[in-house]
């Protein structure tokens, strides 16, 4: 069933897609995120500054929800695939906008903890 629903072209695109921007975004936590003085920035509201901050460790909370969304969406589009190509395009395509959303905050996370 796997070899079928990467034979769909937009399936294979979105899911290796997803995939690369996941490693982008673990990438960018580690190297950047990581190398800041504790605590850093987490949250930052336009209004009222800085929200949250707290231990480094926290910023890896991105990237990992990135990967659980990843692994569950694909686990469900691998079980819809058979019923619905459609819903297993959506699934793969929400996880793929939902990882972009993520690098969206992480390089936010950067330019808010620029020393």
């Amino acid at each position: 069933m796997v070899k079928k629903a990467f034979g769909d072209n937009i399936i294979r695109f979105f899911a290796m897609m997803s995939v690369v921007i996941n490693i982008i975004a673990w990438l960018l936590a580690v190297t950047t995120l990581m190398r800041q003085p504790s605590p850093i920035v987490l949250h930052y509201n336009a209004y009222f500054g800085v929200d949250i901050d707290g231990d480094r460790k926290w910023s890896l909370l991105l990237p990992g929800t990135g990967l659980i969304i990843l692994t569950i969406n694909y686990a469900l589009a691998l079980y819809f695939f058979k019923k619905s190509k459609l819903a297993a395009r959506i699934f793969v395509g929400t996880a793929f906008l939902f990882n972009l959303i993520i690098n969206l905050g992480i390089v936010t996370l950067i330019f808010v903890n620029r020393v």
